[in-house]
């Protein structure tokens, strides 16, 4: 009877040091895909970045013009205020990723082997910081666009409402007409 017990608890212990290699193996596997495709994906993120940043600017110098049209109105206060916040959160967020990524644009011409593996080991302990980073670039992007949206409803609204006014009155060569 012992000697069953012995036998069970054997494999048990085989079944879970064989699923514990399994795990570790998955996890190595993953590691190293990471490490591999790092230089890729610095690339992708610097690109993202460059991209977000040329929009951003853009962003900014369109907003700024749609306010100097509400030039003495009581809602331009607001928006202004809500554009200044909007725009740091943006500026944050691209100085966060300069700052990250400035290690990884070094001249690479210059660097050794090891240099390069300590790059990607460096990038795979810092891909939750990239997560965090792009879910704010996300969400950054987002209220952009949410206020632009609502920006271009204003004035499609005010423009409508200047089509009705227009449709409202009779034209001069009408009425000289009558």
């Amino acid at each position: 009877m012992a000697e069953v017990c012995l036998v069970v608890g054997g494999v048990a212990s085989f079944l879970q040091i064989a699923q514990t290699l399994i795990s570790l193996t998955k996890e190595l596997k993953q590691c190293i895909r990471i490490l591999r495709y790092a230089p890729k994906d610095i690339k992708q993120l610097r690109h993202e970045m460059l991209s977000f940043s040329f929009h951003l600017q853009w962003f900014d110098k369109l907003a700024k013009e749609c306010l100097e049209e509400l030039e003495g109105s009581p809602e331009k206060a607001p928006r202004l205020k809500q554009l200044d916040a909007m725009l740091k959160e943006c500026k944050t967020i691209v100085n966060g990723f300069k700052k990250f990524l400035q290690r990884f644009f070094v001249n690479k011409s210059q660097s050794s082997r090891f240099e390069v593996l300590v790059d990607r080991i460096r990038w795979y302990f810092r891909q939750s910081q990239v997560i965090g980073l792009r879910l704010a670039l996300e969400s950054t992007k987002s209220s952009v666009s949410l206020f632009i949206n609502l920006l271009m409803l204003e004035d499609l609204r005010k423009q409508i409402a200047k089509l009705k006014r227009d449709l409202q009155e009779v034209p001069r060569e009408l009425k000289d007409r009558m």
